[in-house]
């Protein structure tokens, strides 16, 4: 409540003196060059808003005053208003505020606003050649140091300050880290460590020692495997740039759509309505508006400049990568699969993205990800079902390379919540069971149901004479 406060009383000061007065008399006026003007006015005042929030929560971190606030506001502010900040170099620079030390141009960072607690993100370095895909971190602070400057106080010079800390998470040179995973406080990590399997999560006093792969929740697997020369090597120079270009002309397109989309709900003729069905009315339609103008930018994307996707393997440092990140981005239009979760909508998306899904019978939940870069190589056969947070995708990147496959969900199969498959294909009347991962290439059989992450398991699932499902044997 207190950050909707802030955050709105910071809007109404800059509205009433940074926006011109002489603006005031547009708002009787449509389509005009001082509308326009008056409307850009009060969305960079929204921006600027979001900038004071994370400079006074930065002010906050450095003084150790408030972990928890620091987090609640900081998360909010980035998630609510830089929404289009997700996986780039905009997300990387607000957890550099924070104190999380990575070096943009040796190491590369899908990083999303759950990555880590901005209070703890200083306790995390990356070293070079670094790649996370999605990464979560739960540092913890040493022991010995307080957590807060109230702790260091009371504790009468007990503790070391806030101040003097070490840190805990520190990923080696050429460290992978697979889509997913995570690393907790007390991980050790060796020099030369190759990285982590897909959905990991590394605990205290789990070890990745030289060139091992570890995998599994908690890691039962530690697989040895060959560093690439790519790999040890990897620099983001040309991702980095030319991330950051296409980024700066996705926000570019956002903040037109949201031109576009206020002057529109300005020009309709409600004006004589009642006063309580107006705002509904033009939020319901500025909504959807907004929508279909985002939803435009990712087919636009995907079909003129990226392409037909196909099976193929690529490099690291390549076009084709950046093009796939910067898809990825656009595709993720904050709160349209939260509005339309279930409904024909999402499914025309992602048919429209090349897709084959059936858009009356094919279940798409809540926060899923069809990948839609890969639609070409992605079925999604009749009354299948992706659940709440599960992840179908055609592609995958490891060990300096990116590698595009076909991917098939055949009929009535069920992707429960969080669960992940990349590549092969999920048999007929099956299920992947919630936070499972099935492994790259793999064809689970019909009828049956898949456990664990990575999940080794398979269980056929037999019918009785009577009727009732069993559990048959194991695969």
């Amino acid at each position: 409540m207190l950050v909707h406060i802030a955050s709105i009383s910071s809007a109404s000061y800059l509205a009433h003196h940074i926006v011109p007065a002489g603006l005031a008399n547009a708002r009787q006026e449509t389509w005009t060059e001082a509308s326009l003007y008056q409307s850009f006015s009060y969305l960079c005042v929204l921006q600027i808003t979001g900038l004071l929030l994370i400079a006074g929560t930065v002010l906050l971190k450095w003084t150790f005053v408030a972990p928890y606030v620091t987090d609640r506001i900081a998360k909010w502010t980035l998630a609510h208003l830089f929404p289009f900040a997700t996986r780039d170099i905009v997300t990387a620079i607000f957890f550099q505020l924070y104190g999380l030390k990575i070096n943009l141009l040796e190491a590369v960072s899908t990083l999303h606003v759950r990555s880590v607690a901005p209070s703890k993100a200083h306790l995390v370095q990356f070293g070079a050649g670094v790649f996370a895909a999605n990464p979560e971190f739960a540092p913890g602070t040493p022991p010995g140091t307080a957590k807060t400057v109230w702790g260091w106080l009371w504790s009468r010079g007990a503790l070391k300050s806030p101040w003097g800390y070490q840190v805990d998470i520190d990923l080696p040179e050429g460290f992978e880290m697979s889509f997913g995973s995570r690393i907790e406080s007390g991980a050790l990590l060796e020099k030369a460590a190759a990285g982590t399997a897909m959905m990991a999560r590394v605990r205290k006093g789990d070890q990745a020692g030289p060139g091992k792969l570890v995998g599994g929740n908690p890691v039962s697997l530690k697989i040895d495997v060959r560093k690439e020369e790519s790999q040890v090597n990897r620099t983001s120079t040309f991702l980095l740039a030319g991330h950051t270009g296409l980024q700066l002309l996705h926000m570019a397109y956002v903040g037109c759509a949201a031109l576009v989309t206020i002057e529109s709900m300005r020009s309709l003729p409600i004006f004589d309505w009642p006063d309580y069905l107006y705002p509904v009315v033009v939020m319901v339609l500025g909504m959807n508006f907004m929508y279909l103008i985002l939803a435009l930018e990712i087919v636009l994307l995907k079909r003129i400049i990226v392409g037909r996707a196909r099976t193929r393997s690529f490099g690291f440092v390549t076009l084709d990568l950046l093009l796939l990140l910067q898809a990825q981005n656009v595709q993720r239009i904050p709160h349209f699969f939260e509005l339309y979760a279930g409904l024909f909508p999402v499914n025309l998306l992602h048919r429209a993205l090349g897709v084959t899904v059936d858009l009356t019978t094919v279940l798409i939940n809540e926060y899923p990800w069809v990948d839609g870069i890969d639609g070409d190589l992605i079925k999604l056969r009749e009354w299948s079902v992706m659940d709440t947070g599960s992840v179908l995708a055609g592609h995958n990147v490891t060990r300096g390379q990116v590698h595009h496959e076909t991917l098939e969900v055949q009929r009535e199969a069920v992707m429960h919540p969080m669960s992940r498959k990349f590549f092969g294909s999920v048999g007929a009347n099956s299920c992947v069971m919630p936070h499972s991962v099935s492994l790259k290439t793999e064809h689970l059989p019909a009828d049956s149901v898949f456990v664990g992450a990575p999940g080794m398991q398979a269980t056929v699932v037999t019918h009785s004479p009577s009727g009732k499902t069993t559990p048959g044997d194991s695969v």
